[in-house]
């Protein structure tokens, strides 16, 4: 993780939901090239303040992937009326060419956005949220978001372990990585098995399924929390808004039969720009904190 301090997190997980709900839906519904693109790399800066140059290696995944999709999609969908040529006798048209670029960007955006939430929300949020509505399925969720990291770290120390007395799977013929790798399973396994029993032993210790559970909240709802649940209502109005064009602008980009989109104007362009630092709205936060930190340290 990056060193930098995530402000942005320490809101009120059901603000933090409330803002990943809107942003990935508008993402998806409004279907306008400033929209998506604007979603794509706000989700980018968001993702290098929190994990720094870690960024990289996840565009080095996302960024193939999408042009990979990008690349496909006029080669199957041949929908549209302008047809910029052929392939093997069927026609590459512009408007699957522009769907394909469009959806690749919305993949895209909504895969780093996934990235920075799960950054934030630790199982404790989650069980916030849903522990008094749904607590055995709140309390399982967590217990897997915890588990497929703790997973991840175990395996890699007994990768390691593995290597180092000569059982490496990337060394010798394909029957012995088999079997290098076939090990490392079974050592996982029971692991797994182990660390599985340790924690019921220890739930049951404290007293788990003895009885009617409790609900307790560590979380409040403070004046900041109603402020920002404020900005999303009226970023909720102008997007839905946007979406109908009822605010100078066509929120959604017609793809087919034919390419079209209202032309720009100064109003639309605006909203297109209220609604991108929207999308920047943690990151915005964050560095205005950062600042008023420094400013304050600088003082004593």
């Amino acid at each position: 993780m990056n060193k930098n301090r995530d402000i942005f997190g320490t809101y009120n997980p059901y603000v933090i939901l409330a803002f990943y709900v809107l942003v990935i839906v508008s993402t998806i519904i409004l279907s306008h090239p400033a929209i998506t693109v604007g979603s794509f790399l706000s989700a980018i800066v968001y993702t290098f303040y929190l994990r720094g140059r870690k960024t990289f290696k996840m565009l080095a995944f996302v960024l193939p992937m999408m042009l990979l999709g990008a690349i496909l999609n006029p080669l199957f969908n041949h929908r549209g009326a302008t047809i910029i040529t052929y392939f093997r006798q069927n026609p590459i048209t512009a408007e699957a060419v522009a769907f394909g670029i469009a959806s690749a960007f919305m993949i895209g955006s909504i895969l780093f956005w996934f990235a920075t939430f799960n950054d934030i929300m630790s199982s404790e949020k989650i069980m916030y949220m849903g522990g008094k509505v749904a607590p055995s399925i709140t309390l399982v969720f967590s217990m897997v978001l915890r588990f497929v990291p703790h997973f991840r770290q175990q395996m890699q120390k007994v990768s390691d372990g593995q290597k180092a007395i000569g059982r490496d799977v990337a060394s010798g013929n394909l029957r012995e990585r088999a079997g290098h790798g076939m090990r490392i399973m079974s050592i996982m396994t029971t692991w797994s098995l182990e660390n599985s029993v340790d924690m019921a032993d220890s739930m049951k210790a404290r007293g788990f399924g003895a009885g009617r559970r409790s609900h307790f909240a560590i979380y409040k709802i403070t004046a900041r929390d109603r402020v920002m649940f404020i900005v999303m209502l009226i970023a909720f109005v102008i997007m839905l808004s946007a979406g109908y064009g009822y605010l100078g602008m066509q929120g959604t980009m017609d793809f087919y039969p034919r390419l079209y989109i209202e032309k720009p104007t100064i109003f639309g362009t605006g909203v297109n720009m209220l609604i991108i630092l929207f999308f920047l709205l943690p990151v915005i936060i964050n560095v205005y904190e950062d600042i008023k930190w420094k400013h304050l340290i600088s003082k004593i």
